[in-house]
């Protein structure tokens, strides 16, 4: 007996994914741009901003927006 194929979880799925494909990307290029800031201002040692760099695509290091608030 076949099973039918739900098309519309198929695609929920796949959107799904792909927004998370999407975050995980944006993640990487933030983390570029944000070491690229702090090492070009000299704000902190280069070692310090790699680690800030590692850490930060993967939620360690929270988003500070604005006039300080936190994301």
């Amino acid at each position: 007996m076949r099973v039918p194929v739900d098309w519309l979880l198929i695609a929920i799925v796949g959107v799904i994914v792909l927004a998370l494909l999407s975050d995980v990307t944006n993640g990487f290029h933030h983390a570029a741009n944000s070491v690229a800031t702090v090492v070009a201002t000299r704000a902190m040692p280069a070692r310090w901003a790699l680690v800030l760099g590692v850490a930060e695509p993967v939620g360690i290091v929270p988003q500070i927006e604005g006039q300080g608030t936190l994301r």
